[in-house]
């Protein structure tokens, strides 16, 4: 081996040891030594691409910003690698644990009614198909009683002891510590059940002024940045296709990135679905086809096709996803209903299961309800399990927790009075649900007057400057003024085009932002970014009209 390649060697091996405690604490399935070894090439890319451009710059070479744009990711892509792998993958393992933990500890609170120990219960967890994110943890403490020789208690509080989340870790090791110590560990479990459900309450609560906040970055981001850019850029003559591409597009879609995983953070994901994004990605690639044939055949303007690509092949997503969302949803404020109906049909001496298909039969509910009730009592009949059906129907987080409960309920024998506490948990959610419903509402309602108020103002600015530049060029005592010099007829017909754009554009990115603060995905969204959509088209065609009646 070389000299070269031994110090190389060296350099990986030394940051693959400083990674490999955050690797493991994020739960990264990826070995040190290959995280440090690509960290190590998109460093070594950013360094050479970096002082290339510096030179090329200094020696005259006029690079494109096109270029520039495209070197930006390569620069960030080590100091992005770094983050995640040191910072953002704790914080995403503290965020789904901490969303599964109630109905994790709810679950152990069965299992010991059931005499059985939380300790065994919780290995009992890689078992089940609804809780994906502690079925890793619980992987990962197999592992560690397999490879430190750990007896199960051991293992467990090793495990958790240091887990990103301090809510998480001082849970479960209190519990194993209780059942360690011969505690009444029944009512510990009831205590914490109740109190982790409260928190969750309370963050529900907190929600609309989180939510305040995220409504002022839209308007920084989709209205006071393109005003801002099309009034200075129309002064000192910057407005071009490459200023208005980076400002008006791009940099409005890097902030509804930015914004999309903010609202991630603050919707409680347990009450929303996981969506199938099969039918939104075909829509996506027939918007591309319809936009690239009408520029082909230029039948109309560049903000025409781009409406048309922004309209009408999302029609069918929005009318799918729609109808999904509203079927779902309707079943979760029903869950405290057909959860005290169980319970009292188990108070009678019946089986959980026993108990929902007699439900079925002597209770009324609505249709959607039914028709999901129906469907798993079919599959229960013909011996499909409670699992293969949440597998395969994939249904709101917070039902299939139900389901998966009550399946594991089944099979513990639990006593009857833990349907009580069950019946009052999911009366609560049936309330916190009914609340998140009303106060995201109005956030979907902000997405609308957002982009109202950004389509009529960035295009009365736009009207304003176009009339300027027009009335400078008219007079021939001002055709030399150095500020509007640069700009020509071709360059004003390119602006009003790409400004258009950026509106439909950024109305469409509002509208898909609003659905998913709302319902907890952006494909929910789809129906509200068309609106938005036809919302500017509105603005667009009819704010010239308007301003010359006003005038």
């Amino acid at each position: 081996m070389t000299k070269a390649y031994l110090r190389r060697n060296k350099i990986i091996v030394a940051l693959a040891n400083r990674l490999k405690n955050h690797l493991l604490i994020a739960l990264t399935t990826k070995h040190p030594y290959d995280v440090a070894l690509h960290i190590l090439l998109s460093i070594v890319v950013a360094l050479i691409s970096l002082p290339l451009t510096c030179i090329l710059e200094f020696l005259g070479v006029t690079l494109s910003p096109w270029i520039k744009l495209a070197l930006l990711p390569i620069i960030l892509t080590p100091v992005v690698m770094l983050l995640y792998y040191t910072k953002i993958g704790k914080f995403i393992r503290a965020i789904k644990s901490e969303r599964e933990l109630p109905f994790i500890v709810h679950y152990l609170y069965m299992a010991a009614a059931a005499g059985i120990a939380p300790s065994r219960a919780l290995y009992r967890v890689k078992d089940l198909i609804s809780f994906k994110w502690f079925k890793r943890e619980i992987g990962q403490v197999i592992k560690i009683r397999i490879l430190y020789a750990l007896n199960p208690l051991d293992a467990i509080i090793y495990h958790f002891r240091y887990h990103p989340s301090q809510l998480v870790s001082k849970v479960i090791t209190s519990v194993i510590g209780s059942e360690r110590g011969g505690s009444d560990i029944c009512s510990i479990l009831k205590e914490k059940t109740e109190m982790l459900f409260k928190l969750l309450e309370e963050k529900i609560n907190t929600i609309p002024s989180k939510y305040s906040l995220i409504s002022s970055l839209e308007v920084l981001a989709f209205i006071v940045v393109p005003i801002s850019i099309l009034g200075v850029g129309s002064v000192f003559a910057l407005l071009d296709m490459n200023v208005l591409v980076i400002y008006g597009i791009l940099l409005p879609i890097m902030f509804a990135i930015v914004i999309s995983l903010s609202i991630d953070t603050l919707i409680p994901k347990e009450l929303y679905t996981t969506p199938d994004y099969k039918l939104i990605i075909v829509s996506a690639l027939l918007s591309t086809v319809v936009f690239i044939i009408t520029m082909l055949l230029k039948l109309t303007p560049l903000h025409i096709g781009v409406s048309l690509s922004l309209t009408l092949p999302f029609i069918p997503s929005a009318i799918f996803y729609n109808i999904r969302v509203l079927r779902e949803y309707s079943v979760i404020p029903e869950l405290p209903r057909i959860a005290r109906d169980i319970t009292e049909e188990i108070k009678k001496g019946k089986s959980p299961l026993q108990a929902l298909k007699t439900i079925l039969m002597m209770h009324h509910y609505p249709s959607s309800i039914a028709k999901v009730l129906r469907e798993l009592a079919v599959c229960l009949s013909l011996g499909i399990s409670i699992k293969h059906f949440i597998r395969e129907k994939k249904p709101p987080r917070i039902i299939s927790y139900f389901l998966e409960l009550l399946n594991e309920a089944e099979g513990m024998g639990a006593d009857p009075k833990v349907f009580e506490t069950l019946t009052n948990i999911y009366s609560r959610i049936g309330d916190i649900y009914s609340s998140l419903t009303s106060k995201s509402r109005v956030f979907r309602i902000g997405g609308y007057i957002s982009t109202v108020v950004m389509a009529i103002s960035v295009t009365l600015t736009l009207n304003t400057i176009i009339s300027l530049i027009s009335k400078v060029y008219a007079n021939p005592l001002t055709i030399q003024l150095p500020l509007f010099s640069p700009f020509s007829h071709v360059n004003l017909i390119l602006i009003e085009e790409l400004t258009k754009t950026s509106i439909l554009l950024n109305s469409f990115l509002l509208g898909l932002l609003g659905g998913k603060g709302s319902s907890g995905s952006l494909v929910y969204g789809v129906l509200d970014a068309i609106i938005c959509t036809l919302l500017s088209i509105c603005v667009i065609s009819f704010t010239p009209t308007l301003i010359n009646l006003v005038i």
